[in-house]
């Protein structure tokens, strides 16, 4: 049988009060009951502690005493004869009192200013006639008349029976008690329901959300009530949504994006062979180089396609070695010295060979270095800087190379630096058309920093240029 969930915690809420309650008639059963006969006891006790002082001053010594409460009980009822004389009248309910039987219930005894016991109750009637220790006498109750002790009185430590009233009233609690279970059971179950069903309600709304999901309504969000788990699970699988709505919507732009980059080129070499070999085009050098460079794009852009996927694959293989990261940017800078002098931009290495010492691949760490020069060249302005420094950067912990590249170009919108790492995102749509600028590499600086054990960030201001930052850890 299958119960929901809306079931399993109304239950719990029913098994949590039963518990509770259980728990609490433990407690009523062997503590209140030893309570409520203390009290009785207390109760009684000081009103046989008033009459037996009052008896001791009215005859002086306590033998009427003895033949009285052995014929009838000690109750305050037969204290009120005059010196000599013994009371036949009695109180029911005090003193030793009577059970429901007649028997005596005997609940307690006298001893006198010397310790003996001359009235016994039902728990030390072998000790009648005996004097008692003082551990005994410390537990009763000294009786003092002018100043002068006279007797202590002596009690048991539980009822051993009950009388009507006594009867009548533990019943009453135990009845009050129950109806108090049967009420907390029901009123748990029905509140267990009520919780569970708004409790449950939000979990079916992220079910049937997480159905539409996965039936491809990517645009699917649940409403958030509360600050809980619950509301934290729909938070979460609304950034969910979202992301796999962004990488939807990316996935769709990459595919149009190669689809464009691999047909511009193929269009190109395809339309001079047919001119070639149809007459219409003479067949020249010149013509053979256009032909030769749309190839050697196409093959770029299959190997950075071929590289993202090995890298997705976790199946990217290095060839590490021991690196001075200096060396790499000034490697990186004689690259580009000549493009940098063309377009008047300054390009500087600051950074001092031997320093440094980084594991790593050699070809794949110059690729990453020429992929950032490269776009920060692209949009360095005339008379602009590109700055390639290398730093050692100690925490508490670890010891990280720190690699910069900072141009001082058009820069990133805000918005659009998180996304400046995904395969064909272009923060300027204008170049698409652009040579040998797929939208690929700034995510295979992504994947070949992260094959190093590394990361890659990116900080811009519109209007100030961008700097990227690349850490990676040291020999």
């Amino acid at each position: 049988m299958r119960l929901t969930l809306k079931v399993k915690l109304a239950l719990i809420f029913i098994a949590i009060a039963t518990l509770t309650a259980g728990v609490l008639y433990f407690v009523f059963v062997n503590y209140n009951a030893n309570r409520f006969d203390q009290f009785v006891l207390d109760q009684q006790k000081d009103s046989l502690v008033a009459s037996l002082v009052d008896y001791y001053q009215t005859n002086g010594t306590w033998q009427g005493l003895a033949f009285t409460v052995a014929g009838q009980g000690m109750g305050p009822g037969m204290m009120s004869g005059q010196r000599g004389q013994q009371s036949d009248s009695f109180t029911p309910g005090m003193g030793n009192g009577r059970q429901n039987n007649g028997d005596e219930r005997k609940l307690f005894g006298l001893a006198d200013e010397n310790g003996i016991l001359i009235i016994a109750h039902r728990d030390n009637s072998p000790l009648l006639g005996l004097k008692l220790s003082e551990k005994v006498l410390q537990n009763g109750r000294a009786i003092t008349v002018d100043g002068k002790e006279v007797g202590t009185l002596l009690m048991v430590e539980r009822l051993p029976s009950y009388n009507l009233a006594e009867q009548l009233f533990l019943d009453r609690t135990k009845r009050a008690y129950f109806v108090a279970f049967f009420g907390s059971v029901i009123t748990a179950g029905l509140l267990g329901l009520l919780f569970a069903s708004r409790f449950t309600k939000r979990i079916t709304t992220l079910t049937e959300a997480a159905a539409k999901l996965s039936q491809g309504d990517l645009s699917r969000q649940v409403e958030i009530e509360g600050k809980d788990e619950v509301s934290d699970l729909g938070l979460a699988f609304n950034n969910m949504a979202q992301q796999l709505l962004t990488s939807n919507d990316l996935r769709k732009q990459m595919t149009a994006d190669i689809a464009h980059d691999l047909r511009t080129p193929l269009t190109v070499v395809s339309g001079y062979v047919e001119s070639m070999r149809d007459g219409d085009l003479e067949i020249t050098p010149e013509r053979l180089n256009v032909i030769h460079q749309e190839i050697r794009h196409l093959e770029q852009l299959v190997g950075d396609l071929r590289l993202l996927s090995q890298s997705d694959a976790g199946e990217l293989k290095l060839n590490k070695q021991s690196l001075d990261p200096a060396e790499l940017l000034l490697q990186a800078e004689r690259v580009f010295e000549n493009e940098a002098l063309q377009k008047k931009i300054k390009l500087s290495v600051l950074a001092t060979p031997g320093e440094l010492s980084i594991p790593g691949d050699e070809g794949r760490l110059l690729q990453v270095l020429e992929n950032l020069i490269a776009n920060a060249l692209h949009y360095t302005s005339e008379g602009g800087e590109v700055n390639l420094k290398s730093s050692l950067i100690r925490t508490k912990t670890s010891r990280k190379c720190l690699i910069e590249v900072q141009d001082t170009g058009s820069g990133i919108a805000q918005d659009e630096l998180p996304l400046i790492f995904e395969r064909f995102h272009r923060a300027d749509k204008s170049r698409h058309t652009d040579v040998n600028q797929s939208g690929l590499g700034l995510a295979i600086v992504r994947a070949l920093v992260q094959a190093h054990g590394g990361e890659v960030v990116a900080e811009s201001e519109l209007g100030k240029g961008t700097k990227f930052k690349i850490f990676l850890p040291v020999d």
